[in-house]
């Protein structure tokens, strides 16, 4: 268990920063709780600045700023010594074994008094400079945590009940995952890119899947209008093909969903080498496999394969009888006048935010370009009925001209009389492709734009620190 301090609140509100105990007053807390019926041990935790030097050049650890602790706090820990002793005066240190040094080899290490020397008296397994606790609270005088170690027989709610007690309104202890109050900043800001990274890819899939699904059915009912046809003109209900249409495309979401769901089992592993590989998730992140996400998968696969088969659903019930009779049907309009105001609004806001990319401030500059490009896509996507004849018949015009056979005029004439069955094909794939393409630049972006985002609003601001200022 933790115990830790009250929270400052940043600028827009909310809790931030922990306020430090004096070390008097941390000193009393620990005492106050050391007699808790089942706390085996209460430790103050510092946490400190503290980068080594191996042959004059620092090693690279987005930990350093907290990886600095005196030597009680490794009892907190699941690590363990592999060779050497604890820490015994102040000019010993413990050091993690993937540095490469043994014991009684000197270290530099750069703190935040400046660079200073040590001797390894051991190494770890695990990360973290472990000091003599008399140097920790040197370097850092307020106390951030208070650690509280339960006998293996005890109970950990009794304990928090007892602790709280006596803590008052001091602080507040934390359990379980709620300890993560005090993981670095650069594992929170990991695990913020790779949730951000992992919602765009779900949100993908979402409106993909809505479009392939809608476009499919849209496909297949335009194929089937003498069938429906036939189905009214024998007492077919508009309700009862209404239903007809979203029972298929629900049976469809369903085995999809189950495909899908056992698909992405096994390719779990794979996602997660991918994102350590991209440096969005923390070196310590495993996988749990869970029932309920797969069962929540496979529903709103049904879900959105209704969703995307409603409007198919609203067209057939206006399909009339005499239908049944005709034996070929001509595209009367390429697209309905709800595709037509969306495709619109979709294309004027693309090109607006166009624009304002390249007017707009540096704060917003990669929001709004992001956004601009997700437009363009949905607009490309719902226009595809109205660009793909003009297209089409450049494309093949050439392919129809050296050819001998008629199966180019075919495909031609197919392709610019039913726009709107050869767009049922395409807008699937449009959205698709654009959005992977899209995806799979937003590492690169999160990475490199937002921190140059960051740094262009400090243009101009100056920072004067003393020759040799550690870190």
């Amino acid at each position: 268990m933790l115990v830790l301090p009250a929270q400052a609140q940043n600028e827009f509100g909310s809790k931030a920063d922990f306020i430090p105990w004096s070390a008097s007053r941390a000193g009393q807390i620990v005492d106050d709780l050391g007699s808790v019926p089942g706390a085996e041990a209460v430790i103050i935790d510092r946490s400190f600045y503290a980068q080594p030097f191996i042959d004059g050049a620092p090693i690279e650890d987005e930990g350093a700023q907290e990886a600095g602790h005196g030597w009680s706090s490794a009892q907190l820990k699941p690590y363990r010594l592999i060779s050497g002793v604890a820490p015994s005066n102040s000019a010993e240190i413990v050091v993690p074994s993937s540095v490469g040094v043994s014991p009684g080899d000197p270290v530099s290490v750069n703190l935040a008094s400046g660079i200073e020397s040590f001797t390894v008296s051991g190494t770890l397994d695990g990360e973290g400079f472990y000091f003599a606790d008399s140097v920790a609270a040197q370097l850092d005088p307020g106390v951030r945590a208070i650690g509280i170690v339960a006998s293996p027989d005890s109970s950990i709610d009794d304990i928090v009940r007892k602790a709280e007690q006596r803590l008052g309104d001091r602080g507040r202890i934390a359990t379980g995952s709620d300890r993560a109050a005090l993981e670095p900043e650069f594992v929170s800001h990991r695990r913020n890119l790779g949730t951000q990274l992992v919602t765009a890819m779900s949100a993908l899939g979402l409106f993909t899947t809505v479009f392939v699904v809608g476009s499919t059915l849209a496909l297949a009912m335009s194929e089937r209008r003498r069938e429906i046809g036939l189905l009214r003109a024998v007492g077919a209900s508009p309700g009862q093909v209404r239903r007809m249409v979203l029972g298929e495309a629900a049976a469809i979401g369903l085995v999809g969903g189950l495909v899908g769901a056992a698909f992405g089992v096994a390719a779990a592993p794979a996602l997660r080498i991918l994102l350590l590989n991209l440096d969005v998730q923390p070196p310590d992140f495993e996988l749990r496999i869970s029932l309920w996400p797969l069962l929540l998968t496979v529903g709103i696969g049904v879900l959105v394969a209704v969703v995307g088969a409603w409007a198919v659903a609203r067209s057939a019930t206006r399909v009339a009888p005499i239908e049944a009779l005709l034996t070929a049907a001509v595209e009367r309009r390429p697209m309905t006048r709800s595709r037509w105001v969306a495709g619109l609004v979709a294309l004027i806001g693309g090109v607006g935010a166009t624009v304002l990319t390249a007017t707009t401030g540096s704060d917003s500059r990669i929001n709004t370009a992001i956004g601009a490009a997700m437009l363009l896509i949905v607009a490309a996507s719902l226009l595809a009925p109205v660009v793909i004849g003009p297209i089409a018949r450049i494309v093949t015009w050439p392919l129809e001209r050296g050819s001998r056979s008629a199966a180019m005029m075919l495909v031609r004439a197919e392709l610019t009389t039913s726009t709107r069955r050869a767009a049922a094909t395409a807008a699937p794939v449009i959205a698709a492709v654009g959005f992977a393409v899209l995806l799979s630049g937003m590492v690169q972006t999160m990475a490199a734009a937002y921190p140059s985002e960051q740094a262009e609003q400090l243009r101009g601001l100056a920072l004067v620190t003393s020759d040799g200022t550690a870190g």
